[in-house]
């Protein structure tokens, strides 16, 4: 579940590790990637061979908006280009990305603060930022989930600390991707519409126990 990568982040990265298995897989069986021509960069954008010519030996004559179109197209073709040569193109800066954390009362132990400490410095490193909502223990009837959660600017919902069952099922209703660390035993899994981590669960270890008992196992440590 990629909450920090859009479509089009997703095919950009896809792209990019695509090209650095192949050119990673030629150099182990020692083959030589071809360079591109001019020609065939040429022919990409269809344009004549000397246009391309006169972009990369730096040459009048070409507009700045096809000069930026041969430039990308030869990056994308592998094409080393000559010393000084760049794309004036200012890449379009992304949308932020905004991941909430709602939990209920993290305070009351320090397992659940050292799970958001790690949770905001991983986020960090990818530029994400971190909406922390706090979450009411019980709720009333008319609760509603807070403006954070709802708003749309939201992608993406960590749930820590939540055993309500009716608060359970607003987040569940929520239709953005979601993981759940913990859940009440009221909520099945396949209810909450997310993925869940479970970090204690009696009902989780008696399966495995079950498990290792049928393949014959007879010492067991925990």
């Amino acid at each position: 579940m990629n909450w920090y990568n859009t479509s089009n982040k997703r095919m950009r990265f896809n792209d990019i590790f695509s090209q650095l298995y192949i050119r990673t897989t030629a150099c182990r069986l020692g083959v030589n990637m071809k360079k591109p021509t001019l020609q065939e960069i040429a022919s990409a954008l269809g344009v004549s061979r000397t246009t391309v010519w006169k972009v990369f030996s730096g040459q009048k004559g070409v507009s700045d908006d096809l000069r930026n179109r041969i430039i990308v197209k030869a990056q994308e073709m592998n094409y080393k280009l000559p010393e000084g040569i760049r794309s004036s193109q200012t890449p379009e800066p992304e949308p932020p990305v905004n991941i909430a954390l709602a939990v209920c009362r993290p305070e009351t132990s320090i397992f659940w603060m050292d799970i958001i400490h790690q949770i905001a410095k991983e986020l960090s490193c990818h530029n994400v930022n971190l909406v922390y909502t706090y979450l009411p223990s019980f709720i009333s009837w008319n609760y509603v989930l807070p403006a954070s959660l709802t708003n749309g600017n939201t992608h993406g919902i960590i749930i820590m600390n939540v055993y309500n069952e009716e608060l359970l099922r607003l987040l569940a209703a929520c239709p953005i991707p979601k993981v759940f660390f913990d859940t009440a035993t009221a909520v099945p899994a396949a209810e909450l519409n997310g993925d869940l981590l479970l970090t204690e669960n009696y009902t989780s270890i008696s399966k495995i126990t079950e498990h290792l008992i049928k393949k014959g196992r007879k010492s067991f440590g925990f």
